[in-house]
């Protein structure tokens, strides 16, 4: 500022303190404009996934829909491949015929995500789509995965595919090699893991 008094306060103060506390003060000055940073990225964030459903709620065609949902599958940002999964889900929930044609691929590929949540949310959209051979895809992933609760919710999903393809009339069909070394895997969970996952 340009008060000479307050200049020299300011000074004196500096001088009197210690490397330790200049330090400090610089990294708490640091840490509050990450802080404000990472907030105003959030803000973005939001602002663009909402701009995202308006322009999926402005497509009254369900090939451009699924066009546009194939493409955010893909997409960079872990966020945007969240939304289109969700948007997956949404579309399953509401009784409509899914475009598995187009979807099926990418999906499967979302289970090997480096994003945790991502993976996650592909695993639990699997889980429930009965006319989707993902069998293949869980299992090398439930071999590698590193992540208690994902590996717990491909176990669970591994579970619900193969019985799917045990149903009669099923479209998917799964070698039972596939089935066997879900079993053997479900019982090293019932033993260590999760007891409560692996019974089901």
């Amino acid at each position: 500022g340009n008060d000479e008094q307050m200049w020299r306060k300011s000074l004196k103060d500096f001088e009197n303190k210690s490397r330790t506390d200049i330090l400090r003060e610089g990294l708490l000055v640091q840490q509050d404009k990450v802080r404000q940073l990472n907030e105003e990225v959030a803000k973005w964030q939001k602002r663009y996934l909402l701009s995202l459903d308006n322009v999926y709620q402005a497509a009254a065609d369900d090939a451009v829909r699924a066009k546009f949902i194939t493409e955010s599958l893909a997409f960079d940002n872990s966020l945007v491949r969240l939304w289109a999964v969700e948007k997956i889900n949404m579309w399953r929930k509401s009784g409509k015929t899914l475009p598995l044609d187009i979807l099926q691929k990418p999906i499967v590929l979302l289970i090997s995500d480096p994003d945790a949540a991502v993976r996650l949310a592909a695993v639990e959209l699997l889980g429930v789509l009965t006319n989707v051979n993902s069998a293949d895809a869980l299992l090398a992933q439930l071999k590698v995965e590193n992540d208690p609760a994902v590996k717990t919710e491909i176990l669970v999903s591994l579970g619900h595919v193969c019985n799917f393809a045990l149903s009669p009339g099923a479209e998917v069909k799964i070698n039972p090699q596939i089935r066997m070394e879900t079993l053997q895997i479900t019982s090293e969970f019932l033993k260590d893991s999760n007891p409560v996952a692996a019974a089901e």
